[in-house]
């Protein structure tokens, strides 16, 4: 199922860039989610800008809906590829689960400046196959992503404003 999202950042691209890719933001997420087993890297591959999380989720702290299929956990790293664009950036998220669960995402991200904001869109492709129940869970995932967005964009545009807040006092 081809999923679409378009939101914004309260701050200008490159700040942006910087916190989507810090570790800062990596604690800030696994927190919000409970998790505390996780490790976290950044970097440069391949000439493209890179970040990285591992996190490792115990089945009893797993969501219901996916619980059953999930008897040692979840265990997957997400890792996040920037590319400059003309006008703002494309981050190819890369989502490796290494549990044996039948679902694939592909995402890419697409920033653009626009001055004090930086608009984005999210462009996912979710495939979940299990006979009979697939298409209700991509569904389910779909529902469910643009509260998850807001909840995530919350969370930038917090660490954003901290670090203007940080700057300014810098400054004087």
């Amino acid at each position: 199922m081809k999923v679409a999202h378009d939101f914004k950042y309260l701050g200008p691209l490159d700040d942006v860039v910087e916190v989507l890719h810090s570790e800062q933001l990596a604690i800030a997420r696994a927190k919000q989610l409970n998790v505390t087993d996780y490790s976290f890297d950044t970097g440069a591959r391949d000439g493209r800008r890179y970040s990285s999380i591992e996190v490792k989720i115990p089945q009893a702290d797993t969501p219901a809906e996916v619980r059953n299929f999930l008897s040692n956990g979840l265990d997957l790293q997400i890792t996040m590829y920037s590319s400059a664009l003309a006008r703002g950036v494309h981050i190819d998220i890369d989502v490796n689960l290494r549990t044996a669960l039948p679902v694939a995402l592909d995402a890419h991200l697409v920033l653009a400046d626009s001055g004090v904001e930086t608009v984005a869109r999210l462009n996912a492709q979710v495939d979940v196959k299990i006979p009979f129940f697939g298409s209700r869970v991509e569904k389910t995932i779909a529902d469910k992503l643009p509260q998850l967005l807001e909840k995530d964009t919350d969370l930038v545009n917090a660490e954003l404003a901290m670090r203007r807040a940080l700057n300014d006092k810098t400054e004087y």
